[in-house]
């Protein structure tokens, strides 16, 4: 009878202990990438309004 392949769950916990911890990234670092959008409220609450308009009118 073939021996069973190891879990793709036990083939990462082997991987993790036998690697170095990796430190987190400093996010509040200009260094660190990350989104560079902004929110515009005042769009997004329009746009909302609008849909709620829309679904009200179609009661």
């Amino acid at each position: 009878m073939p021996k069973r392949n190891d879990s793709a769950r036990y083939r990462r916990r082997n991987r993790l202990s036998s690697s170095p911890r990796v430190l987190t990234p400093d996010f509040n670092s200009r260094a660190t990438f990350g989104s560079q959008t902004s929110l515009n409220v005042d769009k997004l609450a329009r746009k909302n309004e609008e849909r709620l308009r829309k679904l009200r009118d179609l009661q």
